[in-house]
């Protein structure tokens, strides 16, 4: 295990998977805190308790540590859900209540632990964490999209001017990049960061995986390209070909409804719901429909070889080329769409050859763990050093 030399990070967060949940975990922190402990730090993950996990766990430089909140039992993160995904006034509540607790849990660890840096994997947790510790340790924040489409823009401008340095690895994401010059953010910028594993793609190739979060709502989730006209285009593919599987890896509040829109197809259409690691499933797909964005799908198959088609409104435009590394769908043209779904199925050499492609072009903006550790390892070194110069206060925005 590589020397810390008193290097410590800690990651506030609402969701991590750990090791220990009988899975090897495929979780986007996880992955990063292996390219920290590359690095030579160690690495705490303070984080609410869930459901059938222990309070205290350690492996290596990685401690994960677990806390208790009033009404602990009725809200959403202990029960495998997420912090948005409140359904009534008591889940709202215990949520509230599990904010406060990791506020004076965080005081606690900064003033017993004494970490370099405080690391929050989302904008609210940051602005939650910055005024738990003030100018005590430096406070990174990741924005994500789910953050600051959820809140109204006033509300996002106050939590900016209070976590303002963002730790950014989706440098290719036009629109969260958007958001980081709109939004005044001081950028530390990294590589984004995959893990090198083998993925043999030898199995028979008749399943095509679709990976996103199932809602419809087109303010949030319109431009990623997941909803109904998707199912509609699953139930008439099957229809019309044989030989042909779907599987859905996620979930949302439309889960139901887009599997009664498969009623009668149960044999063709698996439902997995969220899953830290699908290797597996990757090895048998033909394609992969990336319904999630970038992060759901980029860094999961691109590496491997895997071939997608994408919403020609994903955020990363100015890394997805139509026929080149990809086909590209229109979401809102459902036979325009249809059509793309066959042209993927129908020439295997030519997806093939564009995810090849794929792979080259990702390399400007992410690198396996071991290359990427010494670029995350620089800016965090750089990151604090400047911090302490400018005394703790926030970057000056422009």
């Amino acid at each position: 295990m590589p020397e810390t030399n008193g290097k410590k990070i800690v990651i506030v967060t609402t969701s991590f998977t750990a090791p220990s949940e009988g899975k090897p975990s495929a979780h986007f922190l996880y992955t990063y805190s292996m390219a920290l402990m590359a690095a030579g730090w160690r690495v705490d993950v303070l984080m609410p308790l869930k459901q059938g996990c222990a309070e205290r766990e350690e492996h290596g430089n990685l401690r994960v540590l677990r806390f208790r909140w009033p009404l602990m039992k009725s809200t959403p993160a202990f029960n495998g859900r997420t912090v948005y995904d409140i359904k009534n006034p008591v889940e709202l509540l215990a949520t509230l209540s599990l904010f406060f607790s990791l506020s004076a849990n965080l005081k606690k660890y900064v003033k017993e632990e004494r970490p370099s840096v405080v690391w929050a994997n989302w904008l609210q947790l940051g602005f939650i964490s910055k005024l738990s510790v003030g100018k005590r340790v430096p406070v990174l924040v990741t924005v994500l999209g789910s953050d600051v489409r959820t809140f109204p823009p006033p509300l996002i401008r106050i939590m900016a001017r209070t976590a303002n340095d963002v730790f950014n690895m989706w440098t290719a994401d036009n629109e969260i990049m958007s958001w980081v010059i709109g939004y005044k953010f001081h950028e530390v910028k990294v590589p984004n960061v995959f893990r090198e594993k083998t993925v043999s793609r030898s199995g028979p190739r008749d399943n095509v995986l679709v990976v996103g979060r199932l809602e419809d709502g087109p303010l949030h989730y319109k431009p990623k390209g997941i909803g109904e006209p998707l199912f509609r285009i699953i139930a008439r593919v099957l229809r019309e070909r044989s030989g042909i599987r779907f599987t859905i890896v996620g979930d949302g509040s439309k889960a139901a409804r887009f599997r009664e829109m498969c009623r009668g197809l149960e044999d063709r259409v698996t439902f997995t719901g969220w899953l830290d690691n699908y290797d597996k499933l990757i090895d048998g797909c033909r394609f992969v429909i990336g319904a999630s964005g970038h992060g759901g799908v980029t860094f999961d198959t691109i590496p491997y070889g895997v071939p997608v088609i994408v919403s020609k409104y994903d955020p990363v435009e100015n890394f997805w080329k139509h026929k080149e590394n990809c086909l590209l769908y229109n979401p809102d043209d459902e036979e325009e769409y249809y059509r793309t779904i066959l042209a993927a199925w129908d020439d295997p050499e030519s997806m093939e050859k564009m995810a090849q492609q794929m792979i080259a072009d990702l390399k400007p903006y992410a690198l396996p763990i071991g290359e990427a550790a010494g670029a995350w390892d620089k800016a965090l070194a750089d990151f604090i050093a400047e911090w302490k110069k400018r005394g703790g206060r926030k970057a000056a925005s422009g």
